[in-house]
């Protein structure tokens, strides 16, 4: 049997994460960190707009999520983006709306995204948070075996590292990996 292994980082812009595929060919997909509070699930209502979302529910309240998330708010776009955001609600529900996208009822390893500024303090936290049973929404749950936070600069190094077969002559090598972000409110260009 193959082990099911994911990733999902959840970022400023966008929560990008992998649906699949081989060794050789990862399956992506990606949605705006976005979570609109809802105090029921919106697809239940009578009526309810058709669009590409799931409502997560934390703690008695939903979170709706997914790449149709901006036809769900008005138009305000409040971030939760700090050093405590991991422990927040809108935190976890992009994460388990990329966990029901993924369309798998459990993950043997899921590797996690951290920014290098909290990845000390925040990596075995973030690997607890991610391991066990998650409720994501219409009746589905999925099961995390085992959760590896990664500083986030680290998936773009090892990638390279990969597709350029320099996995072993870069272990003796200083590397640079330059992260930038497209900060979504201005359009500017930042570094990350």
């Amino acid at each position: 049997m193959t082990a099911v292994v994911r990733a999902i980082d959840v970022g400023f812009g966008y929560t990008k994460f992998t649906v699949g595929g081989s060794a050789s060919d990862i399956r992506c997909a990606r949605f705006p960190s976005l979570a609109c509070l809802s105090t029921r699930d919106p697809s239940a209502s009578l009526g309810a707009e058709r669009r590409r979302t799931f409502a997560i529910p934390i703690k008695g309240v939903f979170y709706e999520v997914g790449p149709d998330v901006v036809l769900a708010g008005d138009g305000f776009r409040a971030t939760q983006i700090h050093h405590r955001y991991i422990d927040t609600p809108e935190y976890l529900a992009l994460a388990r709306g990329a966990m029901r996208s993924m369309r798998v009822e459990h993950i043997d390893l899921l590797v996690v995204g951290l920014p290098v500024a909290t990845f000390a303090a925040d990596k075995a936290a973030l690997e607890k948070l991610m391991t066990g049973r998650h409720d994501v929404g219409g009746g589905k749950t999925v099961h995390v075996r085992k959760a590896l936070a990664m500083a986030q600069p680290h998936g773009a190094l090892i990638d390279y590292a990969d597709q350029h077969d320099r996995v072993l002559a870069m272990q003796d090598e200083q590397s640079l990996v330059i992260d930038p972000a497209l900060a979504p409110s201005t359009g500017w260009w930042r570094a990350a």
